[in-house]
């Protein structure tokens, strides 16, 4: 089981697959992450202010970016990270987590699911239990077999993604989904039944992902996304060793709408904004 770099190009196709709306001007491409607000679809892009043109239709609303020098910086941008990933070994663990994936090794093992028609079955059972649990409002069709279906195919379609699956007496439990875009693995998707919780299998899964990075030698950082902000669903990160990035950002909102971001979205506004390096000791 090993990544396979993709090119950031490739990695568009994938979200273009999946729904995303990209748009690709002067070399970059934009997500519109909301109607009329872009950010980099590679979200480590770098860019100088006022270097480079953006999506005609921006100036709606705005966009932000990570900036090549803190001087051209208005705002932060929060990810959720491993790093330091070629130094980690089960022994940098507190003693409690060591436990927990010795207890999962006994319940789970780890193998790459190859067979789609096997991801479809098993992992919308999966997937059914983990929306039960959670709620989670992202990609709505995918609660119904037919967009869970939907979904599986256009994963499939790309050999370079890696699909992981937790086995329990031969059943899957839990799956998740990554892949290495440049030099950073992002892994934006784990689901797992409920009835596998306690027996461990998002701490070996975890485990197992960060063991293979710390052997790959094309990687330098594992990305699990923005912080959210959100307490329970930042904290099963958190608590498994990731750590939260501040980096330097710029933004540009239509001066016709910031005071009402600033006053009537004062959540999105934070949010936007971001922590800095020392608001995030204190978080």
């Amino acid at each position: 089981m090993y990544w396979e770099r993709m090119t950031i190009d490739e990695y568009a196709e994938i979200e273009e697959r999946n729904g995303a709306k990209l748009h690709m001007v002067a070399g970059i491409w934009w997500r519109e992450v909301r109607p009329f607000f872009y950010r980099p679809l590679f979200p480590f892009t770098r860019i100088a202010p006022q270097s480079t043109k953006l999506p005609p239709d921006s100036v709606l609303v705005g966009y932000q970016h990570l900036v090549p020098d803190p001087v051209y910086s208005n705002s932060y941008m929060n990810f959720m990270v491993f790093d330091e990933i070629d130094r980690y070994t089960i022994n940098t663990l507190k003693s409690n987590y060591r436990n927990n994936i010795r207890k999962g090794r006994r319940n789970f093992s780890i193998k790459q699911v190859v067979d789609l028609q096997e991801f479809i079955n098993s992992g919308f059972k999966v997937y059914k239990s983990f929306y039960e649990r959670t709620h989670y409002w992202w990609k709505a069709e995918r609660r119904e077999y037919n967009g869970f279906a939907e979904w599986a195919q256009s994963l499939f379609g790309f050999p370079k993604i890696l699909i992981l699956g937790a086995y329990r007496e031969g059943n899957l439990s839990a799956v998740a989904v990554s892949y290495l875009v440049e030099n950073i693995i992002i892994f934006p998707t784990y689901f797992a039944d409920t009835e596998s919780l306690k027996a461990r299998v998002t701490d070996l899964m975890y485990h197992c992902v960060r063991e293979m990075a710390s052997q790959c030698q094309d990687a330098t950082l594992i990305s699990l996304g923005r912080l959210l902000r959100e307490e329970g669903l930042d904290k099963v990160k958190l608590s498994r060793g990731a750590k939260v990035l501040a980096e330097p950002a710029y933004y540009n909102i239509n001066p016709a709408l910031l005071p009402l971001l600033k006053h009537l979205r004062r959540k999105d506004y934070s949010k936007l904004v971001g922590l800095s390096g020392e608001e995030l000791k204190i978080y």
